[in-house]
C-alpha cells in the first residue's frame, strides 16, 4: 500500500536512491525519490526495472557497481511508490 501525500516529508531529500532489487545483477541501481518523500534504509518502494514494476530496498551499504560514474539525475526514474511498511 503506498503511502499518500499527507505521509509525506520534506523536500529535502536526497536527489538519488540507491535501490538493492531482486535481481541476479549484484548491484545497486538509482532512482529519485518520490517529491517529499522520506526514506529510510531498509524501506519497501516499487520501481520501474525494464518492463515490469518490482519492489525493491532502499539499500544505504557498500554498492558493487560496475560502473564508478552515477547517470544523471535527468536519466534517472522516479520512485512509483513507497509501500506502507516498516522498515526491515
Amino acid at each position: 500500500m503506498p503511502l499518500s501525500p499527507a505521509n509525506a516529508a520534506p523536500a529535502s531529500a536526497a536527489p538519488r536512491l540507491c535501490v538493492l532489487l531482486p535481481v541476479p545483477l549484484g548491484e545497486t541501481f538509482d532512482y529519485r525519490p518520490l517529491p517529499g518523500a522520506a526514506l529510510d534504509p531498509g524501506q519497501l518502494v516499487r520501481v520501474s526495472f525494464g518492463r515490469r514494476e518490482i519492489v525493491g530496498v532502499v539499500w544505504d551499504g557498500p554498492t558493487d557497481s560496475r560502473d564508478s560514474t552515477p547517470p544523471p539525475l535527468d536519466k534517472l526514474k522516479s520512485v512509483i511508490a513507497v509501500l506502507d511498511m516498516p522498515p526491515m
